[in-house]
């Protein structure tokens, strides 16, 4: 007889499989990250079918078969209506769902990332967005996923280190992706790390302030930053290796 186990979680990726059913990615509070399949959760009469979307915060209950887990049940607690709702708002979802998929590992239970990455989805649905301009908006979601990027390195061990130079703890403002944080401008010339860049002073607040703020007061603040997209597309790039 099967055991069926129940678990909160974010459905955070779904792959279509055979004529109706769909491979899902849930990050889950019990359980971690874990893939389940959803047997012809495609059909428009299937009961799994609306608490299981994409982005739906839901109680579910599965099965472990001999070769993959099986849904069984689905009850949504929320769908993040606003989150569907706004392209920006989905575009971060997006980004957020990304990282957690691509970075953990399946079925390793972490709370602390839970209760964050529950926050996150909850804050970005609630995130007031109305009466902004379209440079205002953009700024603010790029803040809202900076923030969650840093925290979530910070999370698993791997926020870069900006507190000097890594390697001789000199003055620095060089980020070397390879090193996972600053460098001083005679390390860059010894170590030649071909995707790292020269940061301002804003950029390095920025970075910083992620383990000092909580995400609402991050937010409210007014940075200066130049550089942070090619910090986090470089960082992300060499993280893997450093995973491994």
């Amino acid at each position: 007889m099967f055991i069926r186990y129940r678990a909160e979680g974010i459905f955070i990726s779904k792959l279509k499989r055979f004529e109706a059913d769909e491979y899902l990615t849930v990050f889950t509070k019990e359980f971690g990250k874990i893939g389940i399949t959803g047997k012809s959760i495609r059909k428009i009469k299937s009961k799994l079918r609306s608490s299981s979307e994409l982005f739906c915060y839901s109680d579910i209950e599965f099965i472990r078969g001999r070769h993959y887990n099986i849904l069984t049940d689905s009850e949504l607690r929320d769908d993040f209506s606003e989150i569907k709702s706004d392209l920006g708002k989905l575009s971060v979802a997006f980004q957020i769902a990304r990282l957690l998929d691509s970075f953990l590992a399946e079925e390793e239970e972490d709370e602390r990332l839970w209760i964050f990455a529950r926050k996150s989805f909850f804050l970005l649905d609630d995130l007031s967005l109305s009466n902004l301009g379209n440079n205002d908006k953009k700024r603010l979601l790029h803040l809202f996923y900076y923030y969650f990027c840093f925290k979530f390195l910070e999370i698993l061990g791997y926020k870069p280190d900006m507190g000097g130079c890594v390697l001789d703890k000199k003055e620095a403002s060089i980020f070397s992706p390879r090193e996972g944080g600053l460098i001083c401008k005679n390390c860059s010339l010894k170590i030649r790390d071909p995707l790292e860049i020269s940061l301002e002073e804003g950029d390095i607040n920025l970075i910083e302030s992620v383990s000092k703020m909580e995400f609402e007061n991050f937010l409210e603040k007014d940075f200066h930053f130049e550089k942070i997209d090619e910090v986090l597309s470089n960082y992300l790039i060499v993280l893997p290796s450093r995973l491994s």
